[in-house]
């Protein structure tokens, strides 16, 4: 859920908690469900709020219990307004996506549908190293071949698409490599998009680099390293 910095907004609705690592009362939203993609903050500051608190949040705001924050005493609507809408938009935001280049075979549905490798490769057509390295998800799918396994598996599965969801593609969405991935971006100056999708594709070659590797804990880290090497 989103917070915010100025308690002189929140509503009596909200809810009024000091971050002690921030030094600042923080003004908790918590009417507000929120999907934000981790990939787009930047560092962690500690739990403002346990799954306890929010539900002692909600029902204090029903009546139903006192809760330990304080109560906000605004009425300013417009804030609210513009918060909503910020947060949706933000929300929309995914990495990553199938829409903006990112989609990979969804393997698990294929395989659960009893689609091998050799079917998928005999059904699309596609060169045999071509097919099997999608398969494993070791390229990203093109437009040209996201339609043509769509359309040779559309009376098979639902859906034959999916993102990346590997530990590769989770670790570069925690926000303790958020700047890491903005150095990469200046470095190629590029979009942060474009950055993320090139470290995570330089994982491999990171991996097998020894003398960055040796320099760095984090293999993600180390992809990033690889990167900004000249």
């Amino acid at each position: 859920m989103p917070v915010t910095f100025d308690p002189a907004a929140a509503s009596d609705g909200e809810a009024i908690t000091n971050a002690e690592r921030l030094g600042t009362p923080l003004v908790i939203w918590h009417r507000l469900e929120t999907g934000l993609g981790s990939f787009l903050l930047h560092r962690y500051i500690g739990d403002v709020a346990t799954a306890d608190d929010v539900t002692a949040l909600r029902r204090g705001h029903r009546g139903e219990k006192v809760t330990r924050y304080d109560a906000g005493a605004g009425n300013d609507t417009t804030t609210l307004r513009e918060l909503v809408n910020t947060f949706a938009r933000l929300c929309n935001i995914e990495w990553p996506s199938e829409a903006d280049g990112d989609a990979v075979v969804d393997t698990e549905a294929l395989t659960a549908a009893r689609v091998t490798p050799r079917l998928f490769a005999e059904r699309t057509g596609l060169p045999t190293a071509t097919a099997l390295a999608l398969w494993t998800n070791e390229l990203t799918l093109t437009a040209e071949q996201a339609r043509i396994v769509t359309d040779a598996f559309a009376g098979t599965v639902e859906h034959a698409l999916s993102v990346p969801n590997d530990w590769i593609t989770t670790s570069l969405a925690d926000p303790r490599v958020k700047d890491g991935v903005l150095q990469v971006a200046e470095h190629t100056s590029s979009g942060e998009r474009a950055a993320r999708d090139l470290v995570r594709s330089s994982f491999a070659l990171a991996a097998r680099t020894p003398s960055v590797a040796e320099q760095r804990r984090s293999a993600i880290r180390d992809a990033i390293a690889l990167l900004l090497q000249d």
